[in-house]
């Protein structure tokens, strides 16, 4: 996999997404263009360069009260980059609500973003860079990997475990942790976590930022709010974990302090 594609249309989507054209400006090509599906209403029509995308945000916000989307699988397909979106809103006015899924289809030139085609039907995402559709158990894949952090906040950690961790479960602790070690079965790791909440109290539940399928796991980024036990200093720690699943359990995850060294 061309990682370095990859990476490049993620950081197109963290910078666009948070609407840091200027930011964006060094992460796409200057002649970027955004080609939305032709049956919209507006039929065909390509939005040319920051400007434009400017453009359709603005039109996107006007037409939609609500409007959020996720980019939860990202597929290297040279010359492309086909990623998987959950796009989610409500219309402003007619109040309609939207929950499905599309297919963005990236172009890059020299290494950055150049033009990404908006697919309404997904298996025509993957067609366009001649790939068959695999989308489905992976969409599971990612929804089950991110309820087993979700619950987390509904039951002890005892009692999370023993629901959401396969008893042969592998611990793989980041080497630069204090004292880290690879923990075997649920016993073990579930001592290890007790240890963690020793010395920190979680204040809420985990938040996932981001779940993505890849062949056989998933990479997620974790954010954790806590308080220090003893000072009572707040803080908010954020990892990466690459998490494999069977019936429904973690079998195996591995820790990064760094998030993006998750993949």
């Amino acid at each position: 996999m061309s990682q370095d594609d990859v990476a490049a249309v993620r950081r197109a989507y963290a910078r666009l997404a948070a609407g840091e054209l200027e930011a964006a400006a060094a992460e796409v090509d200057p002649a970027f263009e955004l080609r939305p599906p032709d049956i919209y209403p507006e039929g065909p029509r390509i939005y040319h360069g920051l400007d434009g995308f400017a453009r359709w945000l603005e039109e996107t916000r006007e037409a939609w009260a609500e409007w959020d989307y996720d980019p939860w699988r990202y597929v290297d397909a040279p010359p492309h980059v086909l990623v998987l979106v959950r796009v989610a809103g409500e219309g402003r006015g007619s109040g309609v609500r939207l929950d499905r899924e599309v297919a963005h289809v990236w172009s890059l030139r020299d290494g950055r973003p150049a033009a990404v085609d908006v697919h309404l039907d997904v298996d025509a995402g993957w067609a366009a860079v001649g790939l068959e559709p695999g989308a489905t158990g992976d969409r599971a894949a990612v929804d089950s990997a991110r309820r087993a952090w979700e619950a987390a906040s509904t039951s002890s950690l005892r009692e999370h475990a023993e629901r959401w961790w396969d008893p042969e479960i592998v611990y793989h602790e980041d080497p630069r942790f204090p004292g880290a070690a690879t923990h075997r079965g649920r016993e073990a790791v579930l001592a290890r976590w007790e240890e963690y909440l020793e010395v920190l109290e979680s204040t809420g539940p985990p938040r996932v930022e981001r779940a993505e399928a890849r062949d056989d796991h998933v990479v997620l980024r974790v954010a954790f709010p806590t308080r220090a036990i003893g000072s009572g200093v707040a803080m908010e720690h954020v990892w990466g974990y690459r998490q494999w699943m069977r019936d429904g359990r973690i079998v195996e995850l591995s820790a990064f302090h760094d998030p993006e060294a998750a993949g």
